[in-house]
């Protein structure tokens, strides 16, 4: 397993965690230091909403996954009360995203990663919080039983492979 991150924080968290189970490297998701066609499965969890361009992202992370590789991503959605929550705050104008957030759209998102050669096989979503700035986090995992709660849940997941074309 090879993690990679931009905070030097996060990497040595990470090799403490790993231990002899893995790598960790501080680097650019922007551009990886990876050769072409490395990794069988490739992720990138919860950092597409945090860089200015994800077209680059994404294509770097198609680029060092092999023909037919594992591609999984999760970004924050915002849709979900969380993302409503963060809408009516900045509104309000007390932006309540962290610093460097992009709020874009999933939607968006599966079309670039389709574009990108990615053939998509699932989409998801997890967790139902609202965040109301001051007070405690409110669970609102009761929203799982709702139809089609996956669409405004705190984070979407999407999944699929590299097209070996």
């Amino acid at each position: 397993m090879t993690a990679v991150d931009s905070s030097s924080v996060a990497v040595e968290l990470t090799r403490r965690l790993l231990g002899a189970g893995g790598e960790a490297i501080q680097a650019d998701a922007r551009r990886l230091p990876f050769t072409n066609s490395t990794f069988d499965v490739v992720t990138c969890l919860q950092t597409l909403n945090y860089v200015d361009d994800w077209r680059v992202v994404v294509a770097e992370l198609v680029r060092v996954a092999r023909p037919g590789a594992r591609l999984v991503v999760t970004v924050l959605n915002y849709r979900s009360p969380l993302g409503a929550s963060r809408a009516l705050q900045a509104r309000l104008g007390r932006d309540v995203r962290a610093p460097g957030e992009q709020a874009r759209s999933s939607r968006a998102l599966l079309a670039e990663l389709r574009s990108a050669g990615i053939d998509i096989d699932m989409v998801t979503g997890d967790g139902h919080a609202l965040a109301i700035p001051g007070l405690k986090t409110i669970g609102l995992g009761w929203l799982r039983r709702l139809p089609r709660a996956d669409r405004i849940a705190f984070h979407v997941c999407m999944a699929g492979r590299v097209r070996s074309d």
